[in-house]
């Protein structure tokens, strides 16, 4: 399939709900984000584009239907943080419906607190890219990371950095086959950075 009649572009809010869909559709159970109600993970996204400058979607430029979505930026944990801070309440029941992400989230503070703070490469973090399933394999994914590294590259920045599930060897496979390094792996995560030069 040709991506030529799809266009990358800004996404707005009013883009949220078509964004969600695919979010659902894409990211299997291991992922917290994915038993997240629409309200809430709607508010993530605006928390994402809110403090983070690169933020896409891939449309079909004469049906307008969004078929992928990248969001990244400086301030990804940051936003994290804010949505966390903001919607805990929330946040502590999905967890408490979800029991096997508490044992998760234990894990992860306490390797927090006993091993060295994980230094990253880059500051600038793709933090959530995501396609359509009846897209996957037809250059969407592609198609948003190169518009992604001419914005950042147009910005000055030469360097950027993502983290992958250790189980999704679909998506390892593809940033190892697209000039990204393995920089390390932490917890159930494997760290990539990308030089742009």
């Amino acid at each position: 399939m040709s991506t030529n009649n799809y266009i990358v572009k800004e996404i707005k809010k009013e883009n949220f709900s078509s964004i969600y869909k695919i979010h659902k559709e894409t990211f299997d159970k291991t992922h917290f984000l994915s038993y997240l109600k629409e309200n809430l993970l709607v508010k993530y996204y605006e928390k994402l584009i809110i403090y983070n400058k690169y933020c896409y979607m891939i449309a079909n430029e004469k049906e307008n239907e969004i078929n992928g979505f990248l969001f990244a930026g400086y301030k990804t944990h940051f936003a994290l943080n804010e949505f966390t801070k903001e919607n805990k309440f929330s946040i502590i029941f999905a967890l408490l419906s979800h029991p096997k992400f508490i044992v998760e989230k234990i894990k992860l503070v306490l390797a927090k607190q006993f091993n060295p703070k994980l230094e990253l490469k880059a500051d600038l973090r793709l933090i959530i890219i995501g396609v359509s399933t009846q897209f996957k394999g037809a250059g969407m994914a592609l198609k948003l990371l190169q518009h992604f590294e001419n914005e950042i590259g147009v910005d000055g920045a030469k360097l950027y950095g993502l983290s992958v599930r250790k189980g999704n060897q679909r998506a390892i496979n593809f940033y190892l086959k697209n000039k990204f390094k393995i920089e390390t792996t932490f917890m159930n995560s494997v760290y990539f950075y990308k030089d742009i030069n």
